[in-house]
């Protein structure tokens, strides 16, 4: 049996398929680590999980910290800088933790991980990703929020054109590299390829922890990758029961609701959402946060329950439409639920999610500045009074029900746990 360190950064999104994955490790027998933001101590300690902390801690209730790191334009860099400008501090913490690991998994902002894989030649290290974007295809190229005009362009000019850009953006971006370089000469190493693309992957095995109904493998996939399917945290926190059964009755008692989330961080940034979906006038269950007042604001309104949250995976399956962020764990529950989605992307992978979700026909994107009432009101006419919308993503919320993400992840780490063969070369030399 194998100790392994599970080291993921970032919001719930980021968080929950890796508890799913400890727990499942767990009921084999090993001994899950999750080394994450000191915030998410109570989540991992309710899942029954070892934590250790991993600075920076992301504290998703910062309302000022979500708002500059949910930009569309320079979100994602932010977000970039903030975690390598604290990288020897994951470093050092994330170093302690695999003292005595069999195997460490990162996450694409644990940018320590491979650094220490280097240091430590015994220790096994496999890497993930949680969405079809951080692969960065020249086949499927991602649609980048910064610029999201761009991808159109590139699938119609072809993976030549995208391998430009994306040698365009390494260059970009390797301006922001110097913490994680000083930090590599300090321990003697040297960085060997780009940390936000390839440098990211393990060389033994890449595991993407998402359904590939939104992202089939391509070949310029590394050639270790497995698509395992979404790795779905079911559970419902202690105090919720009773909210879970009004919104039952809430749904049992009409035509059924909408139901809109904007997950755990854009939650705190933008109430518009809830407010012009509200305003249509359509049944609606809204889970609007932990603010207070946003429940006050909604209360008394027979057509509308508010809560502060509720597991999607008791909430979605009650919907007619799901208006949400595009976050790729709320796209997965959406897409597990079977029923037709209006997508409003802020950042991040949300824009890529999105426009995957509209392209297999289960979806209507708004951009964020774009959504109030009018143009709801049009998608969800749409979605309900077309019969393709329902017939598409009922089709799709099987497929991806028939998956079995964690077993799949648990199989390929156990493969790689008890693999005898040598390591990869590029282990070999580092």
């Amino acid at each position: 049996m194998a100790r392994v360190v599970l080291a993921t950064l970032g919001s719930y999104g980021d968080l929950f398929p890796y508890l799913t994955l400890g727990r499942a490790l767990a009921a084999r027998g090993h001994t899950p680590v999750i080394a994450t933001s000191p915030s998410h101590e109570p989540i991992v300690a309710s899942a029954g999980l070892a934590f250790h902390a991993l600075g920076p801690d992301i504290i998703v209730s910062d309302r000022a910290l979500m708002q500059s790191l949910m930009g569309q334009v320079r979100g994602s860099e932010r977000v970039m800088k903030m975690v390598l400008g604290m990288t020897r501090q994951t470093y050092a913490e994330l170093d302690a933790t695999v003292a005595n690991a069999d195997l460490l998994l990162t996450h694409p902002l644990t940018f320590a991980g491979p650094l220490i894989v280097k240091k430590r030649p015994s220790l096994r290290w496999a890497s993930s990703v949680l969405a079809p974007l951080s692969f960065f295809s020249a086949y499927d190229p991602p649609l980048m929020p910064a610029v999201p005009w761009v991808s159109d362009m590139l699938r119609r000019l072809g993976p030549g054109v995208a391998r430009t850009l994306n040698g365009v953006t390494k260059w970009i971006t390797a301006g922001w590299l110097g913490p994680l370089h000083d930090l590599a000469r300090e321990q003697g190493l040297t960085l060997d390829a780009h940390p936000l693309f390839e440098g990211q992957h393990a060389p033994d095995l890449v595991l993407g922890l998402y359904s590939s109904v939104i992202g089939a493998p391509q070949p310029d996939f590394p050639p270790q990758a497995l698509i395992t399917g979404f790795l779905f945290h079911d559970e419902t926190p202690p105090g919720l029961e009773a909210s879970a059964e009004q919104a039952r009755a809430f749904a049992a008692e009409g035509e059924p609701p909408i139901v809109v989330t904007l997950g755990s961080s854009a939650v705190l940034i933008d109430d518009s959402v809830f407010a012009e979906t509200v305003a249509m006038g359509r049944r609606t269950i809204a889970l609007v946060g932990p603010d207070p007042g946003a429940v006050e604001r909604y209360r008394g309104m027979p057509h509308v329950l508010a809560v502060p949250y509720l597991p999607h995976h008791v909430v979605m399956p009650l919907a007619s439409v799901i208006i949400h962020q595009g976050g790729v764990g709320t796209t997965g529950q959406a897409l597990r639920s079977g029923k037709p989605a209006v997508i409003v992307p802020f950042s991040h992978d949300q824009p890529d999610n999105a426009a995957r979700c509209a392209r297999i026909g289960v979806a209507k994107v708004i951009p964020r500045g774009r959504y109030n009432r009018r143009t709801a009101g049009a998608a969800i006419r749409e979605l309900l009074g077309d019969p393709a919308y329902a017939t598409r993503a009922a089709a799709v919320g099987a497929s991806v029900r028939a998956e079995r993400g964690a077993k799949t992840a648990c199989d390929a780490i156990e493969g790689l746990l008890t693999d005898t063969a040598p390591r990869s070369a590029s282990r070999r030399t580092a």
